[in-house]
């Protein structure tokens, strides 16, 4: 072999790119050619994925209504919200969908009634049991159901103009006493679902409609 073959095979072998480099360390070629009885090695069928942890709130909620002949009905339901845990305030941010969410199942809920008696309600009242119970909302407190007939009063604004306040206020104190009307729970929808069509409303009118 010449000087200049030498020298070529020696380049050869330093250079990574050609067959001569892998053969001279008894390796096997990175490349591939159609005629290779090997074939490339092949990429895993599987992903890793990271389960990330799920935040999960409930709340307990009550509805106190009054029709334009003075009955009286009072039920309680439960709200369940969850979310992943991407970031620190996903905590607060599943609690703002309960009130979000209450706001809304309670305006359904609002018009449903309407439906149902043919007319509005003489009174409309919400109970709130979570921590963050606002202002114009009755706390609800089913252990101490004389604390919430105390509290009735607040919602004498809320009476209909042609309405007695006063009689429509102790027509609603008298179901404030347990065994208490239960609708069971409501999964919280994701805020970007239409609200266009109520997801329960079979349900809450099959509700309704057990106790006229």
């Amino acid at each position: 072999m010449s000087s200049k073959d030498d020298r070529d095979n020696r380049s050869n072998q330093l250079n990574p790119n050609n067959s001569a480099y892998a053969s001279s360390r008894g390796t096997q070629s990175s490349s591939y050619d159609d005629d290779d009885s090997c074939a490339p090695p092949r990429a895993p069928d599987y992903l890793y994925i990271t389960q990330r942890p799920i935040i999960r709130k409930t709340g307990q909620y009550g509805v106190g209504v009054v029709n334009q002949q003075g009955h009286a009905r009072f039920f309680t339901f439960t709200l369940e919200a969850s979310r992943e845990c991407f970031f620190h305030g996903t905590e607060q941010a599943v609690v703002t969908d309960l009130e979000i969410y209450f706001e809304d199942f309670t305006n359904h809920l609002r018009w449903m009634f309407y439906q149902h008696f043919k007319g509005y309600p003489a009174l409309f009242c919400l109970f709130d049991g979570t921590t963050s119970c606002l202002p114009w909302h009755v706390p609800l407190d089913l252990q101490n159901p004389g604390q919430m007939c105390g509290l009735l009063a607040t919602c004498s604004k809320d009476v209909r103009n042609d309405a007695d306040p006063e009689k429509v206020i102790e027509s609603l104190r008298t179901v404030l006493r347990p065994p208490f009307e239960d609708w069971g729970s409501f999964r919280v929808e994701d805020r970007n679902v239409s609200t266009l069509k109520f997801t329960y409303e079979e349900r809450c009118k099959t509700a309704i409609m057990g106790n006229p």
